[in-house]
């Protein structure tokens, strides 16, 4: 009996297999691109060091697939694949008023998404109701190259886990969960999330380094994973000075989802409230991504800013031009971020789930024009 075994038996490819996967590894790679043309059959042949019908049952493997054809007495040309436009979908909860955080994160993933030759599916949610779900899954179904979803939104954990029960894609949250008192190790689906904690130390040590000692603060309940990052941040600063802390100055606003009427009204309240405590501050951290600088804000409501109030914005995103300095995320970063953490998944399905924090931008202030 012969000793001798054969490739087949171990499991090893074919030859012409083994050659198509390198031929078709370099065609994708535009390892031919300056010709436009695999080499002629006889120099293949020569390079796998196999016959020519070898190489030929290759070859015709790359033709099946469309990536090489025969252009008689040229050779064969390279048809280099033209990939279908990616399609992402972006789901928005959280009502049909759109704050400027809202805007420019949306117009920054279509720029990005336009960059990479793909397309966004927008689309508003109300209330994740099953029939809503239904609905948008019915419609996606129509879709040929799905590349991921980008959650924009008032997100709970449970939410996400019905979202996860529709949609077997990957997914990006891009800010933290709704309704959380502070950041979880369990992550449902890969984060992008601002430095908030940073954003209000930074304004709140530049303010200490202007003089200011009575610094309020417009942020969210401390209960609240922004609210506790957002007072910390403010305390810290202080601490680290060796400064008193003043808490009294911090006003928390709870009713960040309501619709933007109601939330102006309510932030020009605590606005008023803040400038009429005794003794008056001396500084002022406001949320400038709402609407944008403070004195629009106290003009339309009658309210008088003193001339020597020192005042830091703190934006979700690139504010408007600013007459004061801003404590900002880079909208841009945070879109990288999240496209890059959709490409990973896409990659290594449920295995990424990474919380990306990006460190927020100082503004200097920009003069008004009146």
């Amino acid at each position: 009996m012969s000793t001798k075994t054969s490739e087949s038996a171990v499991g090893r490819a074919p030859r012409y297999a083994e050659i198509e996967k390198v031929l078709r590894q370099r065609i994708l790679a535009d390892y031919y691109s300056t010709s436009g043309f695999l080499p002629q059959e006889r120099e293949l042949a020569q390079e796998f060091q196999v016959s020519r019908n070898t190489l030929r049952s290759a070859l015709q493997l790359l033709s099946d697939q469309q990536l090489i054809s025969k252009v008689q007495g040229c050779g064969t040309m390279i048809r280099r694949p033209v990939e279908k436009p990616g399609e992402y979908i972006v789901l928005h909860l959280g009502g049909s008023n759109l704050s400027n955080f809202i805007i420019s994160i949306l117009h920054e993933i279509d720029s990005q998404a336009s960059q990479r030759s793909a397309c966004i599916i927008y689309t508003p949610l109300n209330n994740l109701a099953d029939t809503e779900l239904e609905k948008l899954q019915q419609r996606l179904t129509q879709q040929r190259n799905l590349k991921g979803v980008l959650l924009i939104g008032n997100f709970t954990r449970d939410l996400l886990r019905k979202v996860q029960s529709f949609f077997k894609i990957p997914m990006v949250l891009i800010g933290d969960l709704w309704q959380e008192s502070q950041r979880s190790d369990e992550l449902l689906v890969s984060q992008v999330v601002g430095n908030d904690y940073a954003k209000m130390y930074q304004a709140t040590a530049y303010l200490l380094q202007q003089g200011a000692r009575r610094i309020a603060a417009i942020g969210q309940p401390s209960d609240l994973i922004w609210g506790n990052a957002f007072f910390n941040g403010y305390k810290d600063a202080f601490h680290d000075a060796d400064i008193d802390f003043q808490p009294e100055y911090y006003e928390a606003i709870d009713n960040y989802g309501n619709p933007r009427d109601v939330f102006q009204r309510n932030l020009s309240n605590y606005l008023q409230s803040l400038l009429q405590s005794q003794p008056h501050p001396d500084a002022l951290i406001f949320p400038t991504e709402y609407y944008g600088t403070v004195y629009w804000l106290a003009e339309q409501n009658g309210i008088s800013i003193p001339e020597d109030l020192l005042l830091v914005g703190r934006s979700a995103v690139d504010c408007t031009p600013q007459e004061f300095p801003c404590v900002t995320t880079n909208p841009q970063e945070i879109i990288q971020e999240a496209f890059d953490l959709l490409k990973q998944e896409q990659e290594h399905p449920g295995r990424v789930r990474q919380r990306r924090i990006i460190e927020p931008t100082w503004l200097e202030a920009k003069p008004c024009i009146k």
